[in-house]
């Protein structure tokens, strides 16, 4: 993007705004965002120029995004039905890569289909969509979609934790949309650091949860 971009996003909610177009936000001069989760919206976030990845867009009634002359990439786009808006309406400058599209009325508007790739159309299986839990499960397709390294701002960050906090990514590659699986497991101590003493051992006690409907 030029020079003159100037807004960068990391691990961000976008949550309940109310409005006509661009009810989520408008930003003329994104640099990037990622690690980010858009939902519930009554409106899509508009945003011209810059880079938009490793995030998660559910049920926003009016569509998700509008983008002119944005990088899409390694994103959940999911649940949009409201006013048979395309859950991502973007322009032939827009290009959309390891995108998951879901039960969207419509999927995408304005795209050329030379500007999409690896794009896939399978059930995220959220952990609990009802209590607003996008984490991804053991029963979620999790292809893991693309680390970006390149081609973008030299500034653009490889996200080391996703939006719950949790690290990424996990086996080499970022699983699409915000959320990483697997997830709640750390075997660092707890607070400060731990020395263990040839012939000793160090016993590691970790509670482990499952607040989703898949067993994990």
């Amino acid at each position: 993007p030029p020079a003159a971009a100037s807004v960068w996003l990391n691990r961000v909610t976008f949550r309940g705004n109310q409005g006509d177009t661009c009810a989520a936000g408008y930003i003329p001069d994104l640099r990037w965002m990622t690690g980010s989760l858009l939902h519930d919206n009554a409106g899509p976030l508009c945003v011209e120029q810059g880079l938009i990845g490793n995030s998660t867009l559910v049920n926003n009634h009016g569509g998700g995004l509008h983008v002119d002359s944005v990088d899409c990439y390694n994103l959940q786009i999911t649940h949009h039905t409201g006013n048979n808006a395309p859950a991502l309406q973007g322009t032939v400058e827009t290009s959309v890569r390891y995108v998951n599209f879901y039960a969207n009325t419509v999927d995408m508007a304005g795209i050329q289909p030379a500007q999409r790739y690896q794009l896939t159309y399978q059930n995220p299986h959220y952990a609990d969509p009802n209590a607003h839990d996008y984490r991804l499960t053991s029963a979620s397709p999790r292809d893991d979609g693309e680390t970006r390294t390149g081609g973008g701002p030299p500034d653009f960050p490889n996200p080391q934790l996703d939006r719950a906090g949790e690290l990424r990514p996990v086996n080499g590659a970022y699983d699409r949309g915000a959320f990483e699986y697997p997830y709640g497991i750390a075997f660092t101590p707890a607070k400060g650091e731990a020395v263990v003493y040839p012939g000793d051992a160090l016993q590691v006690q970790r509670q482990l949860g499952n607040p989703g409907n898949y067993p994990d």
